[in-house]
């Protein structure tokens, strides 16, 4: 009997290997007219060269992208030494000869290159030539690289099949259903590899493994070594866990001894509880959040109970609170002043909340509505007060103990000011990462993240604040701290929206001046100088289709909207208080700190044919402004457009380049004359000029 293995590195899909993989078995289809499968022997026997195939993988559109290799393990191949795999999707085909191991690299085959493995919905195979039959000696697998991925609850899963496994002292290890056989007395050991570079655990604070309780326990310790094979030994079935001693932070391979005796047992999964960075919206805050309560046979104690947390776990108790019936009335959480709880996850098993009153005499249970365009389940604390009569929460759990998986609880509050809250300190989770690139989120309440040098330089609104503790994070602009902000630097055309009040110690803002109009608009939250070269003008109604410029002096106050008359590059500094309820109103202009629709009938700035005036916004014509900008307000008058008079100026279209050798009289926008004018605005003949 020859043996042969054969591995398929994709390296077109994820550009290497990684030494330990996550493990996706084949899942045998219906045979081929062609051909037959005997499940016993695992033997495919076919006739023919053509529709002979039989299914062993199915995807989703775009998973294989995701896998870096494809194993099989196979012997008896009687059909002249070939078979062949297909690739459905992009329908290409890959006939493998039987003349010894090989290692078959797609990148390097004439027949797969070009192709885009993330159309590949399906992968069969079968014989490549007349009639044969070929035995699979183990379960074919797609492999790819194993990455921690951390929940809300800084909970990360590792199934067997997903490491790299090595034994001593056993009979059989199968990494498919993570069963470990020992039928000799003595000792053994299992070792899950995290590969030559090894895995940071510098913020790993447990390690539990769970055993399936209907197998012996042949478990009796377990450690950790690191790249320079120094050992940290743990609890076998998980506990505290942290650095110690001589052992790096980098670990190699986490190991499990097991006793002398005979037995089996399954290893269902190992959970590393690691300390992590979470982020939820500003109006959610996690259930651990909450103060647990314990009836110690005399009084409420807020020791002494730690209520059960389960997310992105399949369970049949609690999600959330107390599990068993007999602790109902010992244990509870104080969800008082909160307005909801809310659940993420698919709909289909309606959640229920439990709750009783001060003397346990009333208990009473709550079902969940679905929101649809949130893709959430829902409880309204209001409905509960209003028949329990208060918010003694025991538990929220599945209905009926339906065993179910949920993604996400959250406690949600009345008020929210900011888009989103940030806590912890440790591993980012992808709901971080998520909240971060949400270039539309303007605030960030970080004062729950604890540590020191915590970047969140990464967010995709450069204008986006950060509350946070002093010397938390590395950010070095925009963040509040004890409602002082050292540096506030704001980008053009992003958003803005301070949650409160502060005090912005230096603050910066750039913006071009369009050079062919000549003029913009302007609205800022902070006072800033008005920079050279550039003249800045409030605008009141004078009458129904006119308006009247005054010149600003030298500083633009904060939530002033005004004109701007220049050209080119213009940077304003400034500082002081920046108000969260301004309405940024001032005479006839109304400011945004972020893009808006203008209101019909209002007017906005354009140059329509050469022409630069605030032009009437129709009703089929929507248009919106970009942030930091203003428009005029409606007066009711119908005008097309609105022109502008300063002094013997009646228009904004009238400022304009001085002519070379042109001999003029000068004056300042104050009327006083100049002999020599500087760079900036002047009345040159009745005309305004920009110099």
């Amino acid at each position: 009997m020859k043996k042969f293995l054969f591995l398929i590195a994709l390296f077109t899909l994820m550009g290497g290997v990684n030494s330990y993989a996550t493990r996706v078995y084949a899942s045998y289809g219906t045979p081929a007219a062609n051909g037959s499968w005997d499940s016993g022997t695992k033997t495919y026997s076919w006739t023919g060269n053509s529709n002979n195939l039989m299914r062993i993988f199915t995807f989703s559109s775009g998973e294989l992208r995701n896998f870096n290799s494809i194993h099989f393990t196979t012997s008896d191949l009687s059909d002249g030494g070939i078979y062949r795999l297909y690739f459905h999707g992009p329908n290409k085909e890959i006939a493998f000869y039987s003349h010894g191991e090989k290692n078959i690299v797609f990148a390097d085959r004439d027949e797969l290159k070009g192709v885009d493995l993330a159309t590949v919905t399906s992968i069969s195979f079968g014989g490549a030539s007349g009639s044969g039959s070929i035995k699979i000696t183990a379960t074919p697998y797609i492999e790819k690289p194993t990455e921690f991925t951390f929940n809300d609850a800084g909970k990360a899963y590792l199934y067997p099949s997903d490491l790299t496994a090595s034994t001593w002292g056993l009979d059989s290890y199968d990494a498919e259903t993570g069963i470990v056989t020992k039928n000799t007395e003595g000792y053994g050991n299992i070792s899950f590899s995290f590969g030559d570079a090894g895995y940071d655990f510098s913020n790993i604070t447990n390690i539990e493994i769970n055993i399936d309780g209907g197998y012996d326990d042949i478990r009796d310790y377990s450690y950790v070594k690191d790249l320079n094979n120094h050992t940290q030994y743990i609890s076998a079935t998980g506990g505290a866990y942290s650095l110690g001693g001589e052992i790096d932070s980098n670990i190699k391979e986490w190991s499990l001894g097991l006793n002398s005796k005979t037995g089996s047992m399954k290893i269902n999964y190992i959970c590393f509880t690691s300390n992590v960075l979470n982020a939820c919206l500003g109006e959610e805050s996690l259930m651990t959040d909450l103060t647990a309560y314990h009836w110690d046979g005399s009084a409420w104690q807020t020791s002494g109970h730690t209520p059960s947390y389960r997310v992105n776990e399949s369970t049949s108790v609690a999600y959330y609170g107390v599990d068993w019936n007999g602790e109902q009335c010992q244990n509870y959480s104080d969800v008082e002043g909160y307005k909801a709880i809310r659940i993420y996850s698919a709909q289909g098993n309606i959640p229920r909340a439990m709750f009783f009153n001060s003397d346990a005499s009333n208990q009473q249970q709550f079902n969940f509505t679905w929101n649809a365009e949130g893709g959430y389940y829902e409880l309204l604390l209001s409905t509960v007060y209003a028949s329990v009569g208060n918010y003694k929460l025991i538990s929220v759990r599945p209905q009926s103990s339906t065993t179910s998986s949920i993604k996400g609880i959250y406690i949600i509050e009345n008020s929210p000011i900011y888009d989103y809250k940030i806590s912890g300190n440790g591993l980012v989770t992808s709901k971080v990462t998520e909240a971060l690139a949400d270039a539309t989120a303007t605030s960030y309440d970080a004062t729950g993240v604890t540590g020191t040098g915590v970047d969140f330089t990464s967010v995709a609104n450069p204008n986006a604040l950060f509350k946070a503790n002093a010397g938390v994070l590395a950010n070095t602009k925009n963040v509040i701290t004890s409602g002082t902000c050292a540096k506030l630097v704001l980008t053009d055309g992003y958003p803005f929206k301070a949650p409160a009040d502060f005090t912005a110690t230096a603050a910066s803002y750039s913006t071009t001046i369009n050079a062919e109009a000549g003029a913009g608009t302007l609205c800022l939250p902070f006072a800033a100088a008005i920079p050279g070269g550039v003249t800045a003008y409030t605008l009141t109604y004078t009458s129904g289709d006119k308006a009247t410029a005054t010149p600003v002096e030298t500083t633009i106050l904060a939530n002033t909207p005004v004109l701007l008359n220049g050209s080119g590059a213009a940077e304003f500094t400034g500082s002081g208080t920046v108000d969260a309820d301004a309405t940024n109103e001032n005479g006839a202009l109304t400011g945004v700190f972020a893009s808006a629709s203008v209101p019909t009938n209002s007017y906005v700035l354009q140059n329509q044919g050469g022409n630069v005036s605030f032009y009437r916004v129709d009703s089929g014509d929507p248009i919106t402004i970009p942030p930091f900008r203003a428009y005029l307000t409606s007066q009711g008058a119908g005008a097309r457009s609105i022109s502008i008079s300063y002094g013997a100026v009646t228009s904004v279209n009238e400022v304009k380049a001085k002519k070379a050798g042109e001999k003029d009289v000068y004056y300042n926008l104050n009327g006083q004359r100049v002999s020599n004018p500087t760079k900036g605005i002047f009345i040159v003949n009745g005309v305004k000029v920009s110099f």
